[in-house]
């Protein structure tokens, strides 16, 4: 006599991702975009972030190096991402307001 095993479904979980995808732009400029995007743990791929219009409504992501690092390692590199990221906002925050205070001292 042969006894079947149970069909079991297949779990929700298993059709998201891995890993939540972050993207930190190291160095900016208008239309283009180069940063750093971690996915799963020890994975660290450089990406160029390209908008594809001049409206910047349709954008290409390219990966051009994925490299594969101890899991330390990746956490330090996503603290220091995020570091840069954080003081580049700052820093163009501080020249906006610069700029202002200045155009109202003319």
């Amino acid at each position: 006599m042969i006894v079947s095993q149970p069909q079991t479904l297949p779990s929700p979980i298993d059709a998201f991702p891995n890993a939540l995808q972050i993207f930190f732009p190291i160095e900016a400029n208008d239309h283009t975009k180069i940063g750093l995007r971690f996915g799963d743990m020890g994975i660290i791929h450089f990406m160029l972030l390209q908008a594809l219009e001049p409206k910047d409504n349709i954008l290409a992501l390219i990966k051009f190096i994925e490299v594969n690092i101890p899991v330390p390692l990746w956490y330090f590199m996503l603290f220091v991402s995020f570091g840069m990221y954080a003081a580049r906002i700052s820093v163009e925050k501080i020249k906006d307001t610069v700029a202002d205070i200045t155009r109202n001292l003319n």
